[in-house]
């Protein structure tokens, strides 16, 4: 595969952004953390109700 890697100043550690033609990825730390913590406290509200 032809791949080329570039830094992204703008980005943050842990941060994602991939470009692929005309498609692309953009997965921030932060956003995946929200992504775990409503899972999280949607499993424990499932729990509390039971």
């Amino acid at each position: 595969r032809n791949w080329t890697l570039v830094s992204e100043p703008s980005l943050n550690r842990g941060d994602v952004q991939i470009e692929a033609g005309e498609s692309s990825i953009n997965y921030r730390m932060e956003e995946r953390i929200k992504s775990v913590l409503h899972s999280f406290c949607g499993a424990n509200r499932h729990q509390e109700g039971e």
